[in-house]
């Protein structure tokens, strides 16, 4: 099974069955925001799409991994401009940040 967004009237949510499931009001919610960084690059390495959304309430952060999922990230951008284009924070292109496993 795999995770999906609720976006509706009333709130922003997501179904996990793997365990991390939320749901907002929209009044909860301060700001949303969906993002793409791209990873490697290199002449002979082929260039990854890693996608996310962040939602911002006034307590935390929910930042949600997406891999490369360009059709949700769009979903996701339309429904929260259709439902609470005041909390829209746009999408981020980037590029992604070496990181190291320990």
């Amino acid at each position: 099974m795999s995770r999906s967004f609720v976006i509706d009237a009333d709130s922003f949510a997501m179904d996990d069955p793997e365990g991390n499931p939320f749901a907002f009001a929209w009044r909860e919610i301060t700001g949303i925001e969906t993002g793409t960084a791209w990873a490697g690059g290199a002449p002979l390495i082929a260039s990854r799409r890693l996608d996310h959304v962040l939602v911002r309430t006034r307590e935390r952060e929910m930042y949600v991994r997406l891999a490369g999922q360009p059709r949700t990230v769009l979903q996701v951008a339309d429904g929260v401009q259709q439902f609470a284009p005041q909390l829209w924070a746009g999408h981020k292109t980037s590029k992604a940040r070496r990181f190291q496993l320990s």
